[in-house]
C-alpha cells in the first residue's frame, strides 16, 4: 500500500475537511477557509482599480515570489472568489486531496532535487517517508513539465486564471525558469493579462499557525498585486526572452512599490 500524506491522523481530517470545502467553493475557497480555520488575516493591497476587476474575471497569468513554503496558500486565498484558478505547483502535492490534485499543473522536479549535491532537506526526507512522491528521469520529467505549461496556456487561454512561482522558491535568489515565458508565449486569449503579486511576511514559522492563538502573534502575511500588463504585448519574442524580460519588469517594480510603502 502507497503511503499518503492524506491518510495521517490530523492530517487526514485537515484533508478531508479542505477536499470537501474546495469541491464546494474551488481553490480560492479552500485556501481561504485554511487560513480563516488557523486565525489568518491577510493583508492585501492593489496598484489600481484596473487590477481589482481584472482579478475579478480577466483570463490572468499571475506570477510571484516565492519567499516560503506557504506562499502558495497565502497567494490563492488573496484572490478573488472564482472557480476556474489553477497552481502551477510541485508533483509533490499530488495526493493530498483529490480535489485539490484537479487545480494543481504539476511540475516534476525530483530528478533535479536528486542530482543537486547534498540533495533533499530535512522537511523533504520526512515528506518523502509519509507521502508517496512521483519520481521519473530526466526526460520524461521534462516532457511532463512541456505538456503542464502548455495546459496551463490552455486555461488561460479559456478565461481561467494559473499562478505561477516563476522562481520556484528562491526567493529573492532564485533566478527564474523559462516555462514562464512559454506559457506566456502560447496563450491565445486576446485579453489575457499578467498580474504581478509580491509576497511579504511568510516563513518557515507559518506552521506554528496551526497551534491555536499563534497566528496573532506572528505577522500578517501580505500581498501586493501590480496594475495588469497584456500578455500580447510580449509575444513579438522567444519564451526565453519574455521569461527573462518579465522577470526584470518583476523586480524593479517589486523594489519600487516595497521602498514606497515602507516610506
Amino acid at each position: 500500500m502507497e503511503l499518503s500524506i492524506a491518510s495521517w491522523g490530523l492530517l487526514a481530517r485537515l484533508s478531508r475537511s479542505l477536499d470537501a470545502t474546495i469541491r464546494k467553493e474551488g481553490l480560492q475557497g479552500g485556501m481561504d477557509a485554511l487560513l480563516k480555520r488557523f486565525g489568518v488575516k491577510l493583508q492585501i493591497t492593489y496598484d489600481s482599480p484596473e487590477v481589482v476587476m481584472a482579478l475579478q474575471s480577466a483570463p490572468l497569468v499571475i506570477v510571484a515570489n516565492h519567499p516560503s513554503e506557504s506562499d502558495p496558500i497565502v497567494l490563492l486565498a488573496s484572490l478573488a472568489k472564482r472557480k476556474d484558478i489553477y497552481l502551477v505547483a510541485n508533483s509533490f502535492l499530488l495526493g493530498i486531496s483529490s480535489a485539490l490534485d484537479h487545480y494543481l499543473l504539476p511540475v516534476y522536479i525530483d530528478y533535479r532535487i536528486r542530482q543537486k549535491e547534498n540533495s533533499g532537506s530535512f522537511k523533504l526526507d520526512i515528506l518523502k517517508r509519509i507521502h508517496k512522491i512521483p519520481s521519473f528521469d530526466r526526460g520524461i520529467e521534462h516532457q511532463k513539465n512541456i505538456e503542464t505549461i502548455q495546459k496551463a496556456s490552455e486555461e488561460v487561454s479559456h478565461n481561467g486564471v494559473v499562478v505561477i512561482f516563476p522562481g520556484a522558491g528562491g526567493g529573492r535568489s532564485g533566478k527564474w525558469f523559462s516555462g514562464v515565458g512559454y506559457l506566456i508565449k502560447n496563450i491565445t486569449h486576446k485579453d489575457a493579462r499578467i498580474v504581478m503579486a509580491y509576497i511579504e511576511n511568510t516563513s518557515d514559522k507559518d506552521y506554528a499557525r496551526v497551534i491555536p492563538g499563534v497566528s496573532k502573534l506572528l505577522k500578517a502575511p501580505k500581498i501586493r498585486f501590480s496594475k495588469p500588463l497584456m500578455v500580447a504585448d510580449y509575444h513579438n519574442v522567444s519564451g526565453k526572452e519574455i521569461a527573462h524580460t518579465l522577470e526584470k519588469k518583476y523586480w524593479a517594480w517589486a523594489n519600487e512599490s516595497t521602498l514606497h510603502h515602507q516610506n
